[in-house]
């Protein structure tokens, strides 16, 4: 069972480290069968559905799981602490080398056919209803909190891309730290109308 699951996550590991190298377009599953050093039937085996199921897989895997920290954040006393404490639970290196890994899907979602458009949008969707819950426990307002939850995920994404992956950091070094965390923190409590 070990062996089965290990090479299930070799699988998925080498997709991703293809897709990132060569794109999600031009990468096949026999490359990556080969990469593995398994039979295009043994990947198959693993991923019924191939290069979507592999796409699907590589999302679950490497997307930065948010509600993790999330839940592990529910008990701020409020908003603006919950979401310092949330964006400071996301910054971590585990986290920043699953940022990189998935950069490849910024620049080929437009190219990608809306079947793996929709794996995607799925993952996002279910991370959003779950973040705007959490949300919910400092604002009453439902669509309110359903709009806040996207854009903290939308400011996680941003920051992650622009200021890592496109090494913003470099030259707006003061974009790091607990500084911008407290900002973000502030802009987001002036938002809340009842606490914890």
């Amino acid at each position: 069972m070990a062996d089965r699951q290990n090479r299930r996550d070799l699988i998925i590991h080498t997709a991703a480290t293809l897709f990132l190298e060569n794109s999600y377009n031009a990468t096949s599953v026999r490359q990556i069968a080969e990469a593995v050093g398994v039979t295009e039937a043994a990947l198959y085996y693993h991923f019924k559905d191939g290069k979507r199921g592999l796409l699907q897989a590589v999302l679950e895997h490497y997307m930065p799981n948010l509600i993790i920290v999330g839940e592990q954040c529910a008990s701020a006393p409020t908003l603006a602490d919950f979401v310092r404490q949330f964006i400071a639970g996301q910054d971590t290196e585990h986290n920043r080398q699953n940022f990189d890994r998935l950069r490849w899907v910024l620049l080929e979602y437009p190219n990608l056919s809306a079947e793996e458009q929709a794996i995607f949008h799925h993952k996002a969707q279910t991370t959003h209803a779950k973040l705007t819950a959490l949300v919910g426990h400092y604002v009453s307002d439902a669509a309110k909190a359903d709009k806040l939850a996207w854009l903290l995920i939308a400011l996680l994404f941003g920051y992650g891309q622009m200021f890592f992956n496109m090494g913003l950091m470099q030259v707006a070094p003061q974009m790091e730290g607990e500084d911008v965390i407290a900002l973000i923190g502030d802009l987001f409590g002036g938002q809340a109308d009842k606490q914890t």
